[in-house]
């Protein structure tokens, strides 16, 4: 999926969480960008994994130095880091990196919406991998 739908997801998801918790708006809001921006920022394994497993090195360095430019042109993002066992690969990295931020969900408030929005971005994966066919 694109950056800007695993951002609306996760952003809906966690205000939705935020709100059913009986919070103020101020801490609706930040629970709300701390859950999108940690439900688009995993992505970042993606150029990890093609770095490693790919040895494209290169290219994954640009996009971390061009960020903005990994949001505002995805497409290219997603096509230069593609190989064929990502869909397995990401999974793998979205699920362990899940596990952590479960784990520390004891060190601080703000872990728990950061949870709930890469939950919601794991999720997300899971039924757009399935709907496209990647994960029979």
């Amino acid at each position: 999926m694109r950056p800007d739908e695993h951002a609306v997801i996760s952003g809906f998801v966690v205000f939705i969480a935020a709100q059913l918790a009986g919070f103020d708006t101020p801490d609706v809001l930040l629970w709300t960008v701390a859950g999108t921006a940690a439900g688009v920022l995993i992505d970042v394994d993606h150029a990890l994994l093609s770095m490693v497993v790919k040895g494209r090195v290169r290219e994954g360095l640009y996009w971390f130095r061009h960020p903005v430019k990994a949001m505002t042109d995805p497409d290219a993002f997603l096509a230069d880091m593609e190989y064929p066992a990502l869909v397995y690969h990401r999974m793998a990295t979205h699920l362990a990196i899940l596990v952590v931020i479960i784990l520390l969900t004891g060190i601080h408030p703000l872990v728990i919406p950061v949870m709930i929005g890469v939950a919601a971005h794991v999720v997300a994966d899971i039924v757009w991998d399935v709907h496209t066919g990647e994960i029979p």
